[in-house]
């Protein structure tokens, strides 16, 4: 693979326990400052679906490629020989000419979700330039490829691979998304529920310690 612009390592940077703890913080923090009458006459369900829609978890989308419209080219480029794989035998001091092929496939859904890593173990992942909900990979065999059967069938296996591995990742990334909504809703209804109740014995308990 030949680098033309500084690629991304998809789903590295950051497991998406650490993105959706961080909202979870978010939301037990604001949700503890609620006043004692708003939380009394709340409709726990509706304030539910209310927080998860503030906090973009009900329509938070994970991202989906638009794999009709690919967009394909071939880029000839001059590189020295010190860039090429060690496995290649070059010339460290010379240019060398390649060819590469650039695809570009958009999507719909956060990018940022790009960056992390889904739940499950040792997830792949994949080189890439993510710029205007667009990705952008760029493959080479160090050589010529118009007219090179082997290498076209290689570089669009390659490219098919690198395709399955972002969909998997983007599959389990929805699960743990939809398993971590469920949770919160339960822990939210649980904090709502205990703390009616406890706000409700506390006033009861205080008319009747003012009853003469």
């Amino acid at each position: 693979m030949y680098i033309k612009n500084r690629q991304t390592e998809l789903f590295k940077e950051h497991k998406i326990e650490s993105y959706l703890n961080k909202i979870r913080e978010s939301i037990l923090e604001k949700i503890e400052k609620y006043n004692d009458i708003y939380i009394l006459n709340v409709d726990i369900n509706k304030e539910i679906e209310k927080i998860l829609y503030k906090y973009d978890l009900v329509t938070l989308k994970i991202p989906t490629l638009n794999k009709e419209t690919i967009l394909s080219s071939i880029t000839e480029h001059k590189i020295s020989g010190h860039r090429f794989p060690k496995n290649i035998k070059v010339d460290k001091n010379e240019e060398y000419e390649i060819e590469q092929v650039n695809h570009l496939v958009s999507f719909i859904g956060n990018e940022e979700l790009f960056n992390y890593s889904p739940s499950s173990n040792n997830p792949k992942t994949v080189k890439a330039c993510i710029h205007s909900n667009r990705l952008e990979f760029t493959l080479s065999n160090w050589n010529k490829i118009r007219g090179n059967e082997e290498t076209i069938e290689k570089l669009k296996k390659e490219f098919s691979d690198d395709l399955d591995i972002i969909e998997t990742n983007l599959s389990a990334l929805k699960k743990d998304v939809n398993l971590f909504k469920n949770d919160l809703k339960t822990e939210i209804n649980k904090f709502f529920t205990e703390k009616k109740n406890l706000i409700v014995k506390e006033n009861k308990t205080l008319e009747k310690l003012k009853t003469l």
